[in-house]
């Protein structure tokens, strides 16, 4: 599954287009049906495309770990 299928994306406040409420409802089903579930939420003043990229590189090391990663990817950057 791509590391894709593991971001919930926050723009505004809210949550983003390319993260409808079914996709989080999916998700969320997937999360608990593991045995074991990291939430990584990235830190402040962190754009889009920073957190994406830390997704992508955390996401294996976390499967590998035997851990369903959720990643919270908010647009926080300082522009």
């Amino acid at each position: 599954m791509p590391v894709s299928d593991h971001i919930i994306h926050v723009e505004n406040g809210r949550m983003a287009a390319d993260t409808p409420e079914g996709f989080v409802r999916e998700m969320a089903r997937r999360a608990a049906a593991s045995q074991s579930l990291v939430l990584h939420f990235h830190g402040g003043l962190v754009g889009e495309a920073s957190g994406r990229e830390t997704a992508a590189r955390l996401f294996p090391v976390y499967e590998d770990a035997g851990a369903f990663p959720a990643f919270f990817v908010w647009e926080s950057g300082l522009l």
